[in-house]
């Protein structure tokens, strides 16, 4: 395997993980983590679904959460 290629995969690797990119481009040598972000990370198609799923669930949660701070008092109100 070439060296881009082991890069490519602790990248993708550390990203999966939750490892933060400043993080992963220190521990790959890199002075800038645009390096790290620009040539090694490829944005793949379940991680974009993934994040999407994310905000959106957290976004609901918000919601949920002012509708009963709001008052409601049945589980119908709370769910309109």
């Amino acid at each position: 395997m070439k060296t881009g290629g082991r890069y490519s995969l602790m990248s993708q690797s550390a990203r999966r993980a939750g490892v933060p990119g400043k993080v992963t481009a220190q521990l790959m040598g890199h002075a800038n983590v645009d390096t790290t972000i620009n040539v090694y990370t490829q944005v793949l198609d379940g991680s974009v679904r993934e994040a999407v799923e994310r905000v959106g669930d957290q976004l609901n949660e918000m919601e949920r959460s002012a509708k009963n701070s709001a008052g409601a008092t049945t589980p119908s109100e709370q769910i309109a």
